[in-house]
């Protein structure tokens, strides 16, 4: 549920990123590499995140080597880990694109 809220929020400013730079000759790469670079750092380790976290929901095939993975996945899964990091890099990548639109409100 809170995954599907970060998602739709990190689409919708998206969307205004991609409003806001469609009539320049620049696009958010080339004026804040570092931040974008970051973002897709953390949005591609949030991925991973949400795919270990999808994992948990798997039935068991009965091979031994699935087995094993689920249960390291599932002892991950039971600190608490993968739900608190998914929500911090949510949080995060959101956090990177409110910085590229508020910049000019900022002075940047």
């Amino acid at each position: 549920m809170s995954s599907d809220i970060i998602t739709s929020i990190i689409t919708t400013l998206s969307g205004f990123i991609q409003m806001k730079f469609q009539s320049e000759t620049f696009s958010p790469f080339d004026t804040h590499p570092r931040i974008m670079f970051s973002f897709l750092s953390v949005i591609s380790v949030y991925g991973v995140v949400e795919f270990l976290a999808h994992q948990r929901h798997s039935k068991p095939t009965g091979n031994i080597l699935n087995n094993a993975e689920n249960n390291v996945n599932n002892a991950i899964l039971k600190i608490g880990l993968v739900k608190e990091t998914r929500h911090n890099l949510g949080a995060l990548a959101c956090i990177f694109l409110l910085y590229i639109l508020s910049l000019p409100f900022l002075g940047g």
